[in-house]
């Protein structure tokens, strides 16, 4: 099984990688946890399998972040690029 990575080039793609892993490791036999806590209550917490899936959701949620990021920021500077425009247009009409 592949280690969750979150340096992908393009955080977009990373997610589907990420997702696509988190689903594999589910669909793998389950893998029990030695010497489980009395009180473990999620199944990450007792199969190896579905904490490695957990680990890959979890990478996929930072690179959906970082990707969320890159989109705002491109569309603050694509609406701050428009305000100028807009402000150019207007003063050479004057």
């Amino acid at each position: 099984m592949s280690n969750p990575r979150i340096d992908y080039d393009a955080p977009a793609y990373g997610v589907g990688i990420e997702l696509i892993s988190a689903m594999s490791a589910l669909n793998m036999e389950p893998t029990p946890i030695e010497d489980v806590p009395e009180d473990a209550f999620y199944l990450s917490e007792t199969d190896a399998m579905a904490k490695h899936a957990y680990e890959h959701m979890h990478a996929a949620y930072k690179l959906a972040q970082k990707t969320e990021k890159l989109v705002n920021g491109f569309y603050r500077a694509v609406e701050w690029h428009l305000h100028l425009v807009h402000a150019n247009a207007c003063l050479s009409w004057q």
